[in-house]
């Protein structure tokens, strides 16, 4: 279990405090069962989950999904390929995946029209997953100690003011980055990810140069994805800290030796970068399960708090 210790006290509870204006949809229940966090929605009138996927860029529909319910979506004619955490779903390249215009959504209490693109989710249980083209027009405040989300207007808070994350938008991919210290030895950029897996996902070859693996691990397991199977090493790291928080003890990720995931949009040995640094993984749930999380996606600017 993670210990949480406040290191910086300053505007705390004030910043919270202020998050409870007009301009918030009310709260509507999530659920993290499958490990990322979902919420109920209808789709073309059938009742399913929405996946919230931070560290996508689109919002996509799953086939499993089209197939169980026979649905005739309005194709666009045009395509698409996604990569995931893993791999590219889109393999091999002439199976480009569909874009679906005026997809019927209700979404936190609302009626719209979407459009997704198709992708392989290995599961019809989740419907769609919302991804940055989505969670862009809105901050997203996510309480995840009680299960639960809402969206805020702009005008409704001033993320500037009460931001207490170091974080950013990846120019290339538009990802939302924290700034985390892992081990009080290094100092990396992580993909913020709603999506379930262990607290961070880096790259072995950053463990390796901090000897992490030998001296803290590792347990390998295997991860079962749509892309197929791919195993990890795990190991325990004594320390973290994000934003004003130190966590103990955190659950850390890497590919194990041999395999060839792909930790963001881009591969292990091409890496974004922001400012000359480079982003290192993903941090998830597994850490972020303590936290109410405020993220403006627009700006990048975040804001955590312990309840």
């Amino acid at each position: 279990m993670y210990r949480l210790f406040l290191t910086f006290t300053l505007l705390i509870s004030l910043s919270f405090s202020q998050l409870s204006w007009a301009g918030a949809t009310e709260w509507f229940d999530v659920d993290f069962s499958g490990g990322g966090l979902a919420l109920p929605v209808t789709v073309e009138g059938i009742q399913t989950r929405a996946a919230i996927s931070s560290a996508d860029t689109l919002n996509t529909i799953g086939a499993e999904f089209i197939a169980k319910h026979n649905l005739k979506l309005n194709d666009t004619g045009r395509e698409v390929r996604i990569q995931t955490t893993f791999s590219e779903s889109s393999v091999p390249e002439n199976r480009a995946k569909p874009i679906y215009g005026k997809v019927a959504i209700n979404l936190f209490g609302q009626d719209t029209a979407m459009e997704f693109a198709e992708m392989d989710y290995g599961s019809p249980d989740v419907g769609v997953s919302l991804g940055a083209n989505f969670l862009k027009k809105f901050i997203i405040q996510i309480d995840y100690p009680n299960a639960r989300m809402r969206l805020l207007t702009r005008d409704s808070v001033d993320m500037k003011e009460i931001s207490n994350l170091k974080t950013r938008r990846d120019a290339e991919t538009g990802d939302p980055l924290v700034q985390v210290n892992l081990n009080g030895e290094t100092d990396v950029w992580l993909v913020i990810n709603t999506e379930g897996g262990p607290g961070v996902f880096t790259e072995r070859s950053l463990a390796e140069k901090y000897n992490w693996i030998e001296r803290f691990g590792p347990e390998t397991i295997e991860i079962n994805s749509s892309q197929g199977n791919q195993y990890v090493d795990l190991f325990t790291l004594p320390e973290m800290t994000l934003g004003p928080y130190e966590m103990a003890d955190v659950v850390v990720a890497v590919r194990a030796e041999g395999e060839n995931a792909n930790l963001t949009q881009q591969s292990e040995n091409s890496m974004s970068r922001v400012q000359g640094a480079r982003v290192r993984g993903y941090l998830s749930t597994d850490v972020l399960k303590h936290f109410v999380l405020t993220l403006d996606y627009q700006s990048g600017l975040g804001h955590i708090h312990a309840p």
